[in-house]
């Protein structure tokens, strides 16, 4: 089955937004000063390199860059990147498996439609070819702006980095 007809499957299965949920501590806070407040699990840690934020439609974000965290590894690091974009959910939802398939040449595992502290959003988990997963939540903020995160960790790690995503948008609190 294809990754488009998987993200239809999961769209149908999953009819409503599922509120996000995690049992992992926090280790650290990060702050978006008049927007919003997550946490972070243990290993991550904020830094200041903002490079490969790019938008939906795979050119360099023209949006707000809101932070980057990251998580050695012994291999590599994963890393977090936040953003804040133009848009809306609305019309970025429907065809967010294809258009993030088409932008990170990989193929959709699923989507999401999740709650993160009320605001709708969905994620997009796609397998690159390179070997590394990205999961790509979209989040409604103020209506005519999306917030982007995205995780990328290599496929190998994937599933034990899933619940570290949660966490962080569980967490999540607008200010």
């Amino acid at each position: 089955m294809s990754g488009i007809l998987r993200a239809v499957s999961s769209f149908a299965a999953h009819g409503r937004y599922q509120e996000v949920r995690s049992g992992l501590p926090p280790a650290g806070w990060l702050d978006v000063p008049g927007r919003f407040r997550i946490s972070y699990p243990w290993p991550w840690q904020e830094f200041s390199d903002h490079s490969g934020v790019v938008s939906a439609d795979g050119h360099a974000a023209a949006g707000e860059v809101l932070g980057a965290l990251r998580a050695p590894r012994s291999q590599g690091v994963a890393v977090v990147l936040l953003w804040r974009a133009p848009g809306s959910l609305r019309s970025l939802e429907p065809a967010a498996a294809a258009r993030f398939e088409r932008l990170y040449g990989g193929s959709c595992l699923g989507v999401r439609r999740v709650r993160v502290a009320g605001a709708a959003g969905v994620i997009v988990d796609i397998d690159l070819p390179a070997g590394e997963r990205v999961s790509r939540a979209l989040v409604t903020d103020a209506g005519d702006h999306v917030v982007h995160v995205e995780l990328r960790v290599p496929v190998g790690a994937a599933r034990g980095y899933r619940p570290h995503l949660d966490a962080m948008l569980a967490s999540w609190s607008w200010q």
